[in-house]
């Protein structure tokens, strides 16, 4: 399925190589710094059933209530595609004032793999997502109260602006609300009908410049 979708998107060129990465270190429970000493021939060494790559329309995540019940989000990458996972930033002031991460999936995924240490193969269900990086000029102020800015991260960073997460790790889904404001922009990413499936976007060559991260309390 993928050699055709990707073909549309206008990043996907280490899209392979990024996604044997993440299920490598999936495998292995690998820590981010250990991920930086894969070489192409550990990545290679896994196989993956029949090059095959299986997409879902949705995942249905359960997670905790605060009254101790269970309930259970639904991504939907067209509707209900935002969401937050726990910030790896080691800078302790980024963690105070932003705690979480912030993406956007545009896929839900399977693949069967098997690899040296994991014969056997493994089931691995992963999210393909686009990231939001809080806004920069934005400052927190001890005592105010104000809705975290935050906008997806542009092609030209050295951040890379796709990533994979396993979905074990998302929290919440969110509810971003976009800048009117601030309006559009199509310099984040070069036209990518993948990028911009969510029913919100303003079109296929533009996205939203900056987005607020609702809050809410939740029983």
């Amino acid at each position: 399925i993928f050699p055709r979708a990707c073909s549309a998107l206008t990043t996907n060129q280490n899209f392979y190589m990024s996604l044997l990465v993440h299920l490598l270190a999936r495998i292995r429970d690998a820590a981010d710094e250990e991920m930086v000493n894969f070489t192409p021939e550990h990545l290679l060494s896994m196989d993956i059933w029949k090059g095959k790559i299986f997409s879902h329309p949705l995942i249905k995540l359960r997670y905790k209530t605060y009254n101790f019940r269970t309930d259970y989000d639904i991504i939907r990458p067209r509707y209900n595609a935002d969401v937050m996972v726990v910030s790896g930033d080691d800078d302790p002031r980024q963690l105070e004032h932003s705690p979480f991460w912030i993406a956007r999936v545009i896929g839900t995924f399977h693949v069967l793999v098997s690899a040296p240490k994991c014969p056997e193969g493994r089931h691995i269900d992963f999210l393909w997502v686009r990231w939001l990086g809080r806004h920069p000029d934005q400052v927190y102020r001890d005592g105010e109260c104000a809705l975290e800015k935050v906008g997806f991260v542009p092609e030209d960073e050295s951040t890379p602006p796709f990533g994979f997460i396993d979905p074990a790790t998302v929290v919440r889904t969110i509810h971003l609300i976009p800048n009117f404001s601030s309006g559009h922009t199509s310099s984040l990413l070069g036209p990518s009908p993948l990028a911009r499936i969510s029913k919100n976007e303003p079109g296929r060559n533009e996205d939203w410049r900056h987005f607020y991260v609702n809050r809410s309390l939740s029983s």
